[in-house]
């Protein structure tokens, strides 16, 4: 049975190599300015209500029609975005692509949230129309993220990983 000591010393060993890791993490996100990709959130979920708030029959295009398989164009803007992320922020470390991967679950937290938040205030009118669900479309609900969008995600910064490595 290990003594007192040993335990502690492991407990030591692990409480440095989380504060390293958590110390590095915070360099990647001041460095990196990753405050102003969480600023972005903002604009975002006003350009997903105002999409959305308009009837289908005004847009010529439905971003959420499926293109193939459940594939639809809101999914390829995903890879685009977070491409066009990893280009502006250019990932260097294991941390720089930590913090995108946290910029990816805060994404999906605050457009779901936002949804409830709405839902239950009545800050934005929800179209209805667009909340209908149907064999030609991905989205049931386009006001709120599918968890499948965190493939659409590292899909681009993969790509960008094997463009720019």
């Amino acid at each position: 049975m290990p003594s007192s000591t040993s335990f502690n010393l492991i407990l030591f060993h692990f409480q440095a190599n989380i504060l390293y890791f958590l110390d590095n993490l915070k360099k990647s996100f001041l460095n990196k300015n990753f405050i102003y990709t969480y600023l972005l959130f903002i604009p975002n979920i006003i350009s997903i209500y105002l999409y959305n708030g308009k009837s289908t029959n005004i847009t010529n295009i439905d971003l959420n029609s499926r293109i193939i398989k459940n594939i639809c164009i809101w999914n390829l803007l995903h890879s685009v975005v977070f491409f066009i992320l990893c280009i502006i922020l250019h990932p260097e470390t294991i941390y720089d692509y930590i913090n995108i991967i946290l910029v990816m679950i805060s994404w999906f937290l605050f457009e779901y949230y936002m949804f409830k938040i709405n839902k239950k205030l009545n800050l934005i009118k929800i179209n209805k129309n667009v909340i209908k669900g149907g064999s030609h479309l991905v989205y049931d609900n386009p006001y709120i993220p599918r968890y499948d969008d965190f493939i659409f995600n590292i899909a681009g910064v993969l790509l960008y990983f094997f463009i720019y490595y």
